[in-house]
């Protein structure tokens, strides 16, 4: 399991920050949506940021350095 935040990047309405263990990357709100469901979407809007625990295989796909 990994461990996954997401925060805003500041300035726009739909682009997500995300850091996956040691490594970082970009995404779409809609993107964390498809792989995380809308409790991701939820904590994104209440408190600004999403954390959750995630397989490696949740984030195969997403391009990240």
């Amino acid at each position: 399991m990994i461990e996954v935040n997401c925060t805003w990047i500041p300035g726009t309405l739909d682009m997500l920050h995300l850091r996956a263990g040691d490594r970082l990357g970009r995404l779409s709100i809609g993107e964390l949506r498809r792989r995380f469901g809308l409790r991701a979407i939820n904590a994104l809007y209440l408190s600004g940021r999403f954390q959750t625990m995630a397989d490696p295989s949740d984030l195969a796909g997403l391009a990240l350095s």
